[in-house]
């Protein structure tokens, strides 16, 4: 297809279909997320598009090795049906051939990597990564932004809120058309705000960027931290402006938004 489409599918999932690829970020379809399958935070809604109802896919992106956006099962699902090229921070290279990935790419930050019709640039991101009690921060944690001619994606990640951090995205990549952005896992404050936005966060991050549009992600799907269900996307209603929330998306699970139908004015 022409143009740019993103579907959500849950949590940090999102299907990007640009330039006639299709782009999965963090893709996770479990029912629960933690070290032991079937134990730990559960699903709370279906993947938007069932994993057997994807289309083929040629690129993934993976922003870091928590549970919530690096599931095994699904990395060896993709890596048989698919074979994409894998892209990933650096240090994760080994765990991905170890789960059959063959197309990798692990980058630093601001590192870029050309895949087809698109460059993919990594981005620094306010967090941390581990799998594992001895790996902490072993493996990069990150964002993402997609180009490809006049289209360009940011894909968040997780991150806490930093000032510079999003001047310094926003100085290299000047006309983005869409931002990825979390709005979800950050209660309580005193712990969480180091690693994760709040939704009022997420709209300064959506200020600092100027994308021409955001869509809401890392909420609704599982309850990680104390906030309810609910609260993300209530709360982020809250905090836009009526001018911004004509820009900022909250998604509705597996339907397409046609970036294409949604420019601006």
């Amino acid at each position: 297809m022409d143009g740019l489409r993103i579907t959500w599918i849950g949590h940090a999932t999102a299907l990007i279909q640009i330039a006639e690829l299709n782009v999965l970020t963090d893709p996770v379809f479990a029912d629960t997320v933690s070290p032991l399958p079937g134990i730990g935070p559960k699903r709370a809604h279906p993947p938007g598009i069932a994993y057997a109802d994807l289309p083929h896919i040629d690129v993934v992106l993976i922003s870091h090795a928590h549970y919530d956006h690096l599931e095994a099962a699904t990395i060896r699902a993709l890596a048989r049906d698919h074979a994409p090229c894998f892209v990933a921070g650096l240090g994760l290279q080994a765990w991905l051939q170890a789960h059959n990935a063959t197309r990798i790419a692990t980058l630093d930050w601001w590192q870029h990597e050309p895949i087809g019709a698109l460059t993919v640039t990594a981005t620094p991101a306010k967090h941390w990564s581990r799998r594992g009690v001895f790996d902490r921060n072993r493996v990069l944690w990150c964002g993402y932004v997609i180009e490809c001619g006049a289209q360009s994606v940011y894909f968040a990640g997780d991150t806490g809120y930093d000032d510079a951090l999003f001047e310094a995205i926003a100085t290299r990549f000047t006309n983005l058309s869409c931002a990825l952005l979390p709005i979800g896992a950050y209660a309580p404050r005193i712990f969480m705000a180091a690693q994760h936005m709040n939704p009022a966060e997420a709209v300064q991050a959506f200020e600092a960027l100027a994308p021409a549009w955001a869509i809401a992600i890392h909420f609704g799907t599982f309850r990680l931290t104390d906030e309810s269900r609910e609260a993300p996307a209530r709360d982020l209603a809250a905090a836009l402006s009526a001018t911004q929330a004509a820009r900022f998306i909250v998604p509705v699970f597996g339907v397409p938004i046609d970036m294409g139908r949604h420019a601006p004015d």
